[in-house]
């Protein structure tokens, strides 16, 4: 998707968070994004690629039951550029009706989003893979006890305790959002479109400069909350505000 935006793509974003050296190492950490489709074969062999890229962990989307209706792509009748790929599904195996339609891969995928996710497909899912597997847009504290909205972090973070970390996504476009994350109980707090306008506006060295602004805007935010460090961000920080009552 990055490669819409600018040539520097994916690659750009990824040496804008760390060094070169880092970004070129074989076993650096990587986490595969997976959405579950209800067709088991198309995501059997996307964890099989998965696993044999050497990824460490899947992220599996739970809260995308289906595709958004996007009016204003079917106004301006979006389409992929030529020039770019769905590179993750170049290997996968489709029907040949899907193979000989035009447009019909992308309706394909759109049909095949399941939208009834059950804890029992996340079980066949653990297993087929012996990686470990990270739940992306649980909702509720109930949610994340298996059994309060993503506002209510402390109280999912109350729910499971120290049994698993909590990464915060969607929304967060400053550095003080940062703070309130890590302030409600977040370990990670990870940053989508911020870095997709930078990348836009100049490739690598756009997306770098989001990061500058962020970490200034963080490292300010901490100061004047009187947090000298990462560990000392906590719940306190942080007065919420009952927007009914004003």
């Amino acid at each position: 998707m990055q490669g819409m935006c600018h040539p520097d793509g994916e690659s750009g974003a990824a040496r804008a968070t760390t060094d070169l050296e880092t970004v070129s190492k074989e076993n650096v950490l990587k986490f595969f994004q997976l959405y579950v489709y209800s067709d088991k074969n198309l995501t059997t062999q996307l964890v099989r690629r998965a696993e044999k890229a050497g990824y460490k962990a899947l992220v599996v989307t739970i809260d995308l039951p289906a595709i958004g209706i996007r009016y204003n792509d079917h106004r301006n009748k979006f389409t992929l550029p030529s020039h770019l790929r769905m590179a993750n599904f170049d290997e996968i195996e489709f029907p040949e009706e899907v193979t000989k339609s035009k447009g019909g891969f992308l309706e394909y995928l759109a049909s095949y989003f399941s939208s009834s996710l059950t804890w029992e497909d996340i079980e066949w899912l653990k297993s087929i893979t012996t990686l470990p597997i990270v739940l992306k847009g649980i909702l509720t504290a109930e949610d994340a006890i298996k059994g309060l909205e993503m506002e209510a972090l402390p109280e999912i973070v109350d729910a499971v305790g120290h049994a698993c970390e909590i990464y915060v996504d969607g929304g967060v476009r400053t550095g003080a959002d940062i703070f309130k994350a890590l302030a409600l109980g977040a370990n990670m707090v990870f940053v989508g479109r911020p870095m997709v306008w930078g990348l836009t506006c100049g490739g690598y060295d756009g997306a770098y400069k989001v990061l500058q602004i962020l970490e200034h805007e963080l490292k300010n935010t901490m100061c004047l909350s009187g947090c000298p460090t990462v560990k000392s961000i906590t719940r306190d920080r942080v007065v919420r505000k009952m927007f009914s009552k004003l």
